[in-house]
């Protein structure tokens, strides 16, 4: 993938300003990936599980309903990252899903330019885990956020310049059901 493929652009910025700051991917300059945000979502979405019927965004609705701007961007950053990966939904299904999570923001937040077209493509044909339990996708994304924004700025530097160290955070966070059938963690 070369570098200024979009899908590596917008990686690049999640890199940069969510896991290397405590800024927000969507509008520069405004703290959205902090830890007090992760653990209000965390509060809102993973601790609050809406059981009932309705499709994801309807549920979202309720989890978020009355939480802070900051809250929902990050919910909908969250949800941006878990999009860049699947080649099996199309450029305006992934906005359609983005632009609805915005709109439960109290201030009208949009998708940057230089992000939207990373939405036309993917890198992977995902399974249907991955496409019908986007609550335990979006849970896992919050506990790794959570358990990133633990680490102190010695570790953070160090984990974003080794991927073995990254794969550490990230193997440290409960896999949950995350992954679908069996929720077990692939080896290797």
């Amino acid at each position: 993938m070369a570098h200024d493929d979009p899908i590596y652009v917008a990686a690049r910025r999640v890199i940069d300003a969510g896991l290397g700051s405590d800024d927000s991917v969507f509008t520069p300059g405004q703290p959205i990936w902090t830890a007090g945000t992760a653990d209000d979502l965390y509060h809102r979405f993973v601790e609050s599980p809406d059981l009932g019927s309705g499709n994801f965004i309807t549920k979202l609705s309720g989890q978020l309903n009355e939480a802070p701007r900051e809250t929902v961007q990050l919910a909908a950053e969250l949800l941006y990252l878990h999009l860049l990966a699947p080649i099996d939904i199309g450029g305006p299904a992934k906005r359609a899903l983005l632009t609805k999570t915005l709109a439960l923001s109290p201030e009208p937040i949009a998708i940057p330019r230089e992000l939207d077209a990373a939405l036309d493509g993917g890198f992977a044909r995902v399974g249907t885990a991955y496409l019908t339990q986007r609550d335990r996708q979006l849970a896992f994304l919050v506990r790794f956020v959570q358990a990133w924004k633990r680490l102190d700025t010695q570790e953070l530097k160090t984990t974003l310049a080794d991927p073995w160290a990254f794969r550490a955070v990230v193997d440290s966070v409960p896999v949950g059901s995350a992954l679908g059938r069996g929720s077990r963690r692939p080896r290797g």
